[in-house]
């Protein structure tokens, strides 16, 4: 006896357009990202609340000195590189269909 395919069983098993696997892996990746941006939204209410706050943008302010302007870019360029890595290993992770152009 068979048992008759369920209609989550069909579904899971459907091929999926590329154009909806990309935009599934970003949304995976929103959804990763927002508790990380909702600790550092907590982080920052509870560090004005404290008190702490004059502290972290003074030091934020002091990247405009020329000796921390140098500091800045590396972490904006560091920054780059990890977006710039996250896109290629979610490019490389698509199936290659030689099909489609």
């Amino acid at each position: 006896m068979r048992a008759i395919p369920t209609r989550d069983a069909v579904i899971a098993t459907r091929s999926v357009d590329q154009c909806e696997l990309i935009a599934a892996k970003l949304q995976m990746a929103m959804w990763s990202a927002l508790p990380h941006g909702l600790l550092v939204l907590v982080a920052s209410a509870r560090a004005r609340v404290v008190g702490h706050l004059p502290v972290v943008l003074d030091r934020a302010q002091r990247l405009n000195a020329p000796s921390d302007a140098a500091r800045g870019g590396v972490v904006l360029l560091i920054l780059a590189a990890f977006i710039v890595s996250t896109w290629k290993q979610l490019v490389q992770s698509l199936p290659h269909r030689p099909d489609r152009p």
